[in-house]
């Protein structure tokens, strides 16, 4: 899967994946993103989430990452913001008070680039990055994830599990055996709930998939060896 795969869906106006609503689990588990005051929250690939919108509403700082430009300017346009902008190194950032969208490649983030301007990682909130990468991609995303995060970051984790002989994705299913394999060492892993849902999208419905389990997870970085 290419960056190009992305562009198109949005250049198409295909981002079905993009939610009118908070996502509920956001409210129900609100004390992981507000526990502390004013704490760091990376969104990775983040579209135009109304998330977000959320977390700042909550007192959070909030860095945004997602290639597609058209996203960015749709979130702000939306919203009736004309926001600062500026370059550094892979990325063009926007900013307005306490979001930052970083239009780029999320890969090439590393841990000095977003410490540089948002100090150490708090929180992780993922609703459909994870999902939305094919094994491969996953395992990139795994190491990336893992060299941003800081002592005790904590990952707010939802993935959806399903039958992955009818539909191969995206989105995609997510087994904790494979979080379990490549996590485990770094990240202490707390499964919150397994909730079975109807398949309510047309790619689920045209796939004959009649059920699918959300599952939320949170993750917290260990402590770095010495």
């Amino acid at each position: 899967m290419k960056a190009e795969f992305w562009h198109e869906k949005w250049e198409a106006n295909i981002i079905n994946f993009h939610q009118q609503e908070i996502h509920p689990m956001l409210k129900k588990y609100k004390s992981i993103f507000t526990s502390a005051m004013e704490q760091n929250v990376l969104v990775p690939l983040c579209g135009k989430t109304l998330d977000m919108d959320w977390l700042l509403d909550n007192n959070c700082f909030v860095t945004g990452v997602e290639f597609s430009k058209l996203a960015h300017n749709q979130y702000w346009n939306e919203r009736n913001i004309s926001p600062d902008q500026f370059s550094h190194k892979d990325f063009e950032i926007t900013q307005r008070n306490k979001l930052k969208l970083y239009c780029g490649d999320f890969f090439n983030l590393t841990k000095e680039e977003y410490e540089k301007f948002n100090g150490p990682l708090s929180v992780i909130y993922d609703r459909a990055s994870l999902i939305a990468l094919p094994k491969e991609m996953r395992i990139k995303y795994y190491k990336t994830i893992k060299e941003l995060s800081s002592d005790h970051t904590k990952w707010f984790l939802i993935t959806l599990e399903f039958d992955d002989a009818l539909l191969t994705g995206p989105p995609f299913n997510i087994k904790s055996s494979e979080l379990e394999e490549y996590l485990s060492d770094d990240f202490v892993i707390e499964l919150f709930e397994k909730n079975l849902t109807a398949a309510l999208s047309h790619k689920f419905k045209q796939a004959s998939i009649n059920e699918v389990t959300e599952t939320i997870y949170c993750l917290t970085k260990k402590r770095s060896k010495k």
